[in-house]
């Protein structure tokens, strides 16, 4: 592996660990600071950071036989998978997992 190579996955490796530590944080902060707002009746919050805002997504809860219909779905997924009608294409995805050192 020439130093080039060798820097760019050094790179790569030290901006993976970053990014799950500030995922980590993230998902421990967003909870207090959407309490807070909804606490305060605060819909949108301009700061010296950016801009907060609480979006509002509809959730959707089905009927047992939409949830039937999908578990039938799936079963026939597994069934064109187990008798060659259903195809894949084999992608290539980068890994990484930090080395225990």
């Amino acid at each position: 592996m020439n130093e080039e190579f060798k820097k760019l996955c050094a790179d790569y490796a030290e901006a993976k660990v970053i990014t799950e530590a500030c995922k980590k944080r993230i998902e421990e902060i967003a909870p207090v600071i959407k309490q807070k707002m909804l606490d305060e009746s605060i819909d949108k919050m301009e700061s010296e950071f950016g801009n907060f805002t609480l979006k509002y997504v509809p959730v959707w809860t089905y009927s047992g036989a939409v949830e039937a219909l999908e578990q039938e779905v799936d079963k026939m997924k597994e069934t064109e998978k187990a008798n060659g009608v259903a195809t894949n294409v084999i992608r290539n995805d980068l890994m990484f997992k930090k080395s225990e050192k």
